[in-house]
């Protein structure tokens, strides 16, 4: 594995740990388990439906506020 390849994977690690506690501390009723299962924007949707009983165009429109300008 070249250096360049082990470190980007390592701040792409990083950054989505961030990512997940942001999103813990904004949807506290996300388990850190449920968290780290999130592979995308419709799963995060998904599981804010489940959690807080919302609807699909509104778990949407949080969800791509917050992602606005990250890496998910």
């Amino acid at each position: 594995m070249e250096l360049q390849n082990f470190i980007d994977g390592r701040n792409r690690a990083a950054a989505r740990r961030i990512i997940e506690q942001e999103m813990r501390a904004k949807w506290y009723k996300l388990s850190q388990d449920e968290a780290c299962a999130i592979r995308g924007s419709d799963d995060l949707v998904r599981q804010l439906q489940t959690h807080y009983g919302i609807g699909k165009k509104y778990a949407q429109w949080e969800v791509e506020n917050f992602l606005k300008g990250r890496s998910f």
